[in-house]
């Protein structure tokens, strides 16, 4: 904005009104974080350009590599052996031979560019583990995520921001949203809660036919089999209604140890009520209704 009386730029303050994530006043320089992309692009290489291109992947393998062990020390040092141990799982991940293996022989076999390939193949992983009825596979995925974006910002030599100067109050839309839907996770917001509850309301049997139909028999995807359908609409007594129609008692364990889990602590379980009922004819209903 031009001041009218000298038609230079004035300074206005901008007043950002949410929930606080810790309690106490903080004073500095605000620093908007943003998580970075890669953007990758499929590019077709020639006979002679392979051996160069390996290397490209391999070099860029070591520098992540590099990176994450220094990344560990420095949690391990601040956060203790627990919290870092994140870093040893993305770690093990570069260390793929399978992985890292398969990815040369495409870049070789299908002539493309090496980002693109490390794109395609450790998105491969990633989906396998998002369609799994373990959370514990949800959060894996999102380190696999990391380390395929940390290997394509090496392979086209991409400079990584990695220090602020001087104290500064970091702003995130989405990062805590991100890290409080995990198992552990603690939202302190009303989004991070939405967004908690959310995932865990993903439980309808679409998600599991993939595993169920190829064989893969277990709780998870017995019990998100036996979800037929997820209602959600006001509620009566309470903001918020959801009713779950199962079609067997398996799906119990979505609704106690997902649901109600993803539930509590949200911030939301005043504001929600859960109704899970089970419709099936030919089951002997040992509980007809379930509430949380």
């Amino acid at each position: 904005m031009d001041s009218p009386d000298t038609g230079k730029a004035q300074e206005v303050e901008i007043v950002l009104k949410g929930i606080a994530a810790a309690p106490g006043i903080s004073l500095g320089p605000a620093y908007l974080y943003s998580k970075a992309v890669p953007r990758v692009q499929q590019k077709v290489i020639r006979a002679d350009e392979v051996a160069s291109e390996i290397e490209r992947l391999r070099n860029a393998n070591q520098r992540s590599e590099k990176e994450l062990q220094k990344i560990h020390a420095f949690a391990e040092q601040k956060l203790g052996s627990q919290n870092a141990r994140i870093f040893e799982a993305q770690i093990m991940i570069l260390g793929d031979s399978i992985l890292m293996g398969t990815i040369e022989k495409r870049i070789a076999s299908e002539m493309k560019n090496a980002e693109f390939i490390v794109a395609d193949e450790i998105s491969k992983y990633k989906q396998l583990m998002l369609a799994a009825h373990d959370e514990y596979m949800h959060e894996r995925a999102l380190d696999v995520d990391d380390v395929m974006n940390r290997i394509i910002r090496n392979i086209q030599d991409q400079k990584l921001f990695s220090r602020l100067e001087g104290e500064s109050i970091i702003v995130s839309e989405t990062l805590h949203a991100i890290t409080g839907h995990r198992s552990k996770g603690a939202p302190f917001t009303v989004e991070a809660g939405i967004v908690r509850v959310a995932d865990a309301l993903d439980m309808a049997r679409g998600r599991s036919r993939v595993p169920f139909e190829s064989g893969r028999l277990n709780i998870h995807s017995l019990s998100a089999y036996a979800i037929e359908e997820v209602r959600i609409s006001p509620g009566l007594d309470r903001a918020v209604r959801v009713e779950i129609a199962m079609s067997n008692s398996a799906g119990i364990y979505q609704v106690d140890e997902l649901l109600a889990t993803k539930l509590r602590g949200s911030g939301l379980e005043r504001h929600m009520e859960v109704i899970a009922r089970i419709d099936a004819e030919h089951e002997r209903r040992l509980i007809p209704v379930f509430r949380i």
